[in-house]
């Protein structure tokens, strides 16, 4: 017999491929999650989506994948959850989980006793994350953000885990690459643990189109390729403009943002790049980047949370 992949009450046997809901200990919530067993060893990938409920492209993107993704064309195991927030997903909530107001992307690496969300959480880590050889965690704007396709990686790992995350976000057709120092997502988490891996920015504003969960499809099967997973080599990618760190401005108080630069703008040191202003219209904080950069996403509605992003921007 060959290698068994087991997801909680999921099994899938060499050769096999298994669909099913997976229930989190402690009750109260399951995650629909797909077990692809090849018919040949190899890596095992993880691949999550609607982390964030709200975050539509990415998590129709696993749906198709996991939907046409058969043992007989893969070399090793795949794992994928479609999607991992299901609560935030089914009552359209932006960032958080509505069962406990918690947001799953700043839980990792969770609490097998703790809300709903750290539950969650210690789930995905150690029964998926930990099992794999490279996790890829599908997002994208959010239903109040805009933003330009993007992947990250963490800074968390060794030198030799990020040098394997690189090269496998320079397989993707993003437009640009930067390195993150944050551990609270999916993709730090595993850095932490020693698994290289990858988040994915594509699609915005609580929107989806068939061309971008078709991007966003090909990126996935860029990836397996690269990792072996799936038979024959990659074309070459349109080169993305790669980064270091990213730097996001938050609001000091609730009010009404007001954007001034777009996903893609060349930005200058001393520009503004919004105003927040109250109710009636007076001015509360002024968004001034500090160093020369490109806008990466900015907040597009109308009210803000104190303490919420408006905006990020990459530096040079």
């Amino acid at each position: 017999m060959g290698k068994l992949l087991t997801v909680g009450s999921l099994t899938a046997r060499e050769g096999e491929k298994v669909q099913g809901m997976v229930e989190i200990p402690g009750g109260s919530i399951q995650l629909p999650v797909t077990l692809v067993n090849g018919v040949r060893p190899g890596k095992t990938l993880l691949i999550t989506s609607g982390v964030h409920g709200g975050e539509y492209v990415g998590i129709q993107a696993a749906i198709e994948t996991a939907a046409s993704l058969q043992p007989e064309e893969v070399q090793g195991q795949v794992i994928l959850v479609h999607p991992a927030n299901p609560n935030a997903f089914y009552q359209r909530v932006s960032y958080i989980n509505p069962g406990d107001g918690k947001n799953l992307n700043r839980s990792f690496p969770g609490d097998p006793n703790g809300t709903q969300t750290e539950r969650m959480a210690h789930f995905i880590a150690t029964q998926m994350v930990d099992q794999a050889d490279f996790c890829v965690d599908l997002h994208g704007g959010d239903l109040h953000e805009e933003l330009s396709s993007y992947a990250i990686y963490s800074d968390a790992s060794t030198p030799e885990n990020m040098a394997v995350s690189l090269e496998a976000a320079r397989q993707l057709t993003v437009r640009y690459i930067h390195k993150s120092a944050a551990t609270g997502g999916l993709y730090g988490c595993s850095a932490l643990r020693g698994i290289p891996g990858i988040l994915i920015e594509r699609g915005c504003r609580g929107l989806w189109t068939p061309q971008e969960v078709a991007d966003y499809r090909e990126d996935l099967c860029r990836l397996m390729r690269h990792l072996g997973i799936l038979p024959g080599t990659n074309a070459p990618a349109p080169s993305p403009v790669e980064f270091q760190y990213s730097k996001v401005l938050r609001a000091p108080k609730d009010g009404c943002w007001y954007p001034m630069a777009s996903p893609g703008d060349w930005i200058a040191p001393g520009q503004k790049l919004g105003e927040l202003r109250d109710c009636f219209g007076n001015l509360l904080f002024e968004a001034v980047a500090q160093e020369e950069g490109m806008l990466l996403y900015r907040i597009v509605s109308l009210a803000v949370n104190e303490g919420s992003p408006l905006c990020s921007y990459v530096l040079l």
